[in-house]
């Protein structure tokens, strides 16, 4: 399930959470403010609720104008 992607040193805890996190804001916002909805909601709810939670989500960050944005930019990179 992936629950454990790295063990870090306490001594390094700070800075790789830093790093960690400068990554994450690297993403849309609305999309990571979706997922991290669907992370705290899915504690909560059964797994058909949580299927049907994440295809709805999905189609929200996908119909999304940020989305329309990132992907012609990325295209026009090419």
């Amino acid at each position: 399930m992936g629950l454990v992607n790295k063990i870090i040193p306490n001594e390094n805890l700070i800075s790789e959470s830093k790093t960690y996190a400068r990554n994450i804001t690297k993403n849309s916002s609305f999309a990571v403010g979706i997922s991290k909805m669907l992370v705290n909601r899915g504690m909560d709810t059964n797994l058909d609720t949580g299927l049907k939670l994440e295809i709805y989500s999905w189609s929200l960050c996908f119909s999304s104008k940020e989305r329309e944005e990132r992907m012609r930019a990325f295209v026009e990179k090419k």
